[in-house]
């Protein structure tokens, strides 16, 4: 983490992204699954979810100093894929989006079958 990232408000994990640790992560597991895993999560941090939107694959947290926006794509037959934005709203974010994804994917790393991360998990 760079010093300039101490004061990145809104970070947004994708396949593509320079910084290695916010690419998408890949699961063994179907859309169902790995959204009760999210869902499961949010629960033991205290965290409401405000919508879960099936059609696009897409949970919305908004707690009283950030908000998550979790992204769920079938990667495969048996495969799927999740992407976190995260939203801070303080003024000095110190680093927090960074903490906050690198402890979701921590979480999801060690409940679901991780197949990899990046473009199909490679």
């Amino acid at each position: 983490m760079g010093f300039l990232d101490f004061f990145v408000r809104d970070v947004e994990t994708s396949d593509f992204h320079t910084n290695p640790n916010l690419r998408t992560h890949y699961y063994r597991s179907d859309y169902r699954q790995t959204k009760e895993t999210i869902i499961s999560y949010l629960k033991s941090k205290n965290l409401q979810v405000k919508h879960i939107d099936d059609t696009y694959g897409e949970i919305f947290v908004e707690a009283s100093s950030f908000h998550l926006i979790f992204s769920i794509r079938k990667a495969g037959v048996i495969n799927s894929s999740v992407d976190i934005k995260v939203s801070v709203y303080n003024f000095l974010p110190a680093g927090r989006p960074f903490k906050l994804i690198k402890e979701i994917y921590a979480y999801l790393d060690k409940a679901l079958p991780m197949t990899g991360v990046g473009v199909q998990g490679s």
